[in-house]
């Protein structure tokens, strides 16, 4: 696996391997990657790809761990196998993008966007996800483990044997979503929306809901 820095990076971006779009603006550059594949490749800790654009680029196997994107913007890419840990994406969007069996762990998703994306056993453990967006989306044998959530959406959401276990919700948006076979021990929704919301076959050790909430939510087969 091929070990990128900084520097070579805007090598790269000079012979239009990545095309340097946007120049530099307050320090950040700005890369525009469009219908490349770099499958495997490994980015220096700590290199800055912040507001970057990326389309329709497989990703698979790419080592992000403690990498800059933030503001960054993926469109169809393929996010597989990937090593994020302690990276942030602040302020990112991720539209049709595939997550699967990758770890984002203790990595920052502050107020990030995913629309029309696939997510298969990927894990957020320990992340930052406040105010991130994930409305309508699908989610399937995800972890969030001990994840903050504050302010985040989840409504319209259908969340299959996703881990919530000691995660922080604080005025999370759960409207309308369906939670089946989740882990949601020693996770506090007084302070979530859970208007309209499901629980099937859920694990609810030590979860706390309030008293309208209980009446609120349709419980079945919760253990």
């Amino acid at each position: 696996m091929k070990e990128i820095t900084q520097e070579e990076l805007d090598i790269l971006v000079k012979n239009s391997t990545w095309k340097n779009t946007d120049g530099y603006k307050d320090g950040a550059k700005f890369f525009d990657l469009r219908n490349a594949g770099i499958e495997g490749l490994k980015i220096k800790h700590e290199a800055d790809l912040s507001q970057a654009s990326f389309v329709n680029v497989n990703l698979k196997l790419v080592c992000f761990a403690s990498i800059k994107f933030n503001h960054a913007k993926f469109n169809d890419c393929n996010l597989a196998d990937i090593e994020g840990y302690w990276s942030q994406a602040r302020y990112s969007r991720f539209i049709n993008c595939i997550f699967k069996e990758s770890s984002f762990d203790n990595s920052d998703f502050t107020n990030a966007e995913f629309k029309n994306c696939t997510f298969m056993g990927t894990s957020f453990k320990h992340a930052n996800l406040e105010n991130a967006n994930f409305s309508q989306e699908t989610l399937i044998h995800v972890d969030f483990s001990g994840s903050k959530l504050s302010d985040a959406d989840f409504s319209y959401t259908q969340l299959y044997r996703v881990d919530f276990s000691e995660s922080y919700l604080r005025n999370t948006n759960m409207r309308n979503t369906m939670f089946i076979e989740c882990g949601l021990g020693s996770v506090d929704f007084e302070n979530v929306d859970l208007t309209g919301s499901s629980f099937v076959d859920c694990y609810l050790d030590e979860t706390n809901f309030s008293y309208e909430q209980r009446h609120i939510s349709l419980y079945k087969g919760a253990e």
